[in-house]
């Protein structure tokens, strides 16, 4: 799938122009955030940074649900469409198995370090 057509299921996905999501800056973190975890868009972020998307969707943190609040959106909803799209990316998966195969704290996560555990999770 090309990068504008996730781009529009995106953007479609979480209301973008619909007068009935009142906070577009909250919905735009949550969009930024799930491209970032995807690895799509014209400012593609550094593997960091998508691990860092990942695990802040997948671990359903209280900042993650805070978002989807100021955003107006049900966090179980934007997390199971998330979910569903990481989970049918290549690496997007790969990143995702490795982050819920192993217990890391925010701070592991946050730590450049994770991005050379990573890589060599992919080594083995």
């Amino acid at each position: 799938m090309s990068t504008s057509k996730i781009q529009n299921k995106i953007s479609s996905a979480f209301g973008k122009g619909n007068p009935f999501v009142s906070n577009a800056v909250w919905v735009a973190v949550i969009e930024q955030s799930l491209m970032d975890a995807l690895g799509v868009g014209q400012n593609k972020c550094s593997l960091h940074e998508r691990i860092k998307s990942i695990a802040w969707i997948y671990n359903e943190s209280d900042d993650f649900k805070m978002v989807c609040d100021y955003a107006i959106l049900e966090y179980s909803w934007v997390r199971k469409l998330a979910m569903h799209l990481i989970e049918r990316s290549g690496d997007s998966q790969q990143i995702l198995n490795f982050i819920s195969n192993n217990n890391f704290t925010r701070d592991e996560i946050e730590s450049s370090d994770i991005v050379d555990k990573y890589t060599k999770s992919l080594a083995l």
